[in-house]
C-alpha cells in the first residue's frame, strides 16, 4: 500500500474544497485534494451554474414569444431543450477544467476517488492508497433531502439534478416546493412548453423573498401555485 505525505488533506472539491487547498497552498503548505465525483461541487455541476444557463434559455424564449411588443415578428418559431442542456453541461465542463488547472498551478495533488478517514492524520483513498497528512479538511457538502413517499426513479419522479439533464419537455410538471430552486425549475420548464403546478407547505411561494415577488409571480399564468 503506498503512503504520501502532506501538510493538509482535503475531503471534497466544491468551493469549500478547492478554495482551501487554493489558500493553503498560497501560505506554502503541500495539499492533497479528494473528490469522488466532479471538481465544483453540486453548485457547478449540478445547481447554481447549469440552472442559471437554463434559465438564460428560458428568459430568451420568453422574450421571443413577447417580441410583437417591440415591433419584431416572424414565422416558425421553435426551441430545442436537448440544445439547452448541452450547452449548460458544455459551460459546466469549461468551468470544471478551470478549477483542475488552477489546482495544478499551484501544485495541488488531486486525486479523483472515495476518501475514509483512518485516523486524525491518515486517509484512506479507494481502499488502497494511504495518504498521511498533518490536518484534515472535510468538505463533503450537502445531499439531496427525499421524501419517503415518492420514491425517485429518474423518470417520472425526478431530483434537480435530473431535471437538469432531460431530454424532453414534459407535458405537465408538478413541482414540490416553491423556495428558489422550485421556481426556477418551475419558470424554466413553464417557457420551454410545460404546465406547472408547485406545492409550497408553508403560506406563499418563496417564503423567504419579498411578498412583492411572490406576488408578481403568483400572475404567471403557466404556474399555479398550491399550498
Amino acid at each position: 500500500m503506498s503512503k504520501d505525505q502532506y501538510d493538509i488533506g482535503i475531503i471534497g472539491g466544491g468551493p469549500g474544497g478547492y478554495v482551501a487547498a487554493i489558500r493553503a497552498a498560497q501560505l506554502g503548505c503541500s495539499v492533497v485534494l479528494i473528490e469522488e465525483d466532479s471538481l465544483g461541487g453540486i453548485c457547478l455541476n449540478w445547481g447554481c451554474v447549469p440552472s442559471k444557463v437554463m434559465l438564460r434559455n428560458a428568459e430568451i424564449i420568453n422574450l421571443m414569444k413577447s417580441s410583437e411588443q417591440f415591433g419584431i415578428s416572424f414565422d416558425n418559431f421553435s426551441f430545442d431543450v436537448n440544445k439547452a442542456v448541452s450547452r449548460s453541461r458544455r459551460i459546466v465542463r469549461r468551468l470544471g477544467s478551470g478549477i483542475e488547472f488552477l489546482l495544478k498551478k499551484n501544485n495541488i495533488s488531486y486525486i479523483k476517488g472515495h476518501a475514509e478517514i483512518l485516523t486524525e492524520s491518515s486517509i484512506l483513498v479507494n481502499k488502497i492508497q494511504e495518504i498521511a497528512t498533518k490536518s484534515i479538511i472535510i468538505a463533503t457538502g450537502s445531499s439531496l433531502r427525499l421524501i419517503d413517499p415518492l420514491k425517485t426513479d429518474g423518470i417520472n419522479v425526478i431530483t434537480s439534478k435530473e431535471i437538469l439533464n432531460l431530454t424532453r419537455v414534459p407535458e405537465s410538471l408538478l413541482v414540490i416546493g416553491g423556495g428558489s430552486t422550485g421556481i426556477e425549475f418551475a419558470y424554466m420548464y413553464n417557457a420551454y412548453g410545460s404546465q406547472v403546478t408547485v406545492i409550497e407547505g408553508q403560506d406563499h411561494i418563496l417564503p423567504k423573498e419579498e411578498l412583492e415577488i411572490t406576488e408578481i409571480l403568483n400572475k404567471n399564468p403557466g404556474i399555479s401555485p398550491r399550498l
